[in-house]
């Protein structure tokens, strides 16, 4: 049962139970009888196929270039919007992690480079200490 039929059998019960018996009741057309040739047909595949058959080669190409327009609108701001946010997540990681590998290397350098010239003062200390007290540089 299409949803028409089933709207207009409401419809048709609603009127029935407020009609009088004054009326014949088959002299008073039904609902569904009045209207029935006014409703649109409900969307299928036999449809869509027969409205296309019904259109030009012509109109079917800017029916197509219209849905494809249509949908890649509407793609793009999806499409726009869920990837600034993947990205946005996606770089974010990226870049707290490149920063956390920086620092890391910056102290590790640091580190080494504060050591190497520690060793460097201490072995020269250690050489001054080994010289003789007369050839040291006064």
């Amino acid at each position: 049962m299409n949803v028409h039929s089933d709207i207009l059998r409401k419809l048709d019960a609603l009127l029935n139970k407020h009609r009088t018996a004054e009326p014949d009741p088959s002299e008073i057309p039904v609902l569904t009888e009045a209207v029935q040739d006014k409703l649109p047909a409900e969307p299928t595949a036999e449809n869509a196929v027969a409205t296309q058959s019904a259109l030009s080669d012509a109109e079917v190409e800017a029916l197509a270039r219209d849905i494809y327009k249509r949908v890649m609108a509407k793609l793009n701001t999806q499409i726009s919007s869920e990837l600034r946010e993947h990205l946005t997540q996606r770089l974010s990681s990226i870049i707290d992690s490149t920063v956390g590998a920086a620092v890391a290397d910056f102290k590790q350098e640091l580190a080494n480079t504060v050591g190497d010239a520690i060793a460097e003062a201490l072995l020269d200390r250690a050489e001054k200490m080994a010289l003789p007290d007369d050839s040291r540089p006064t």
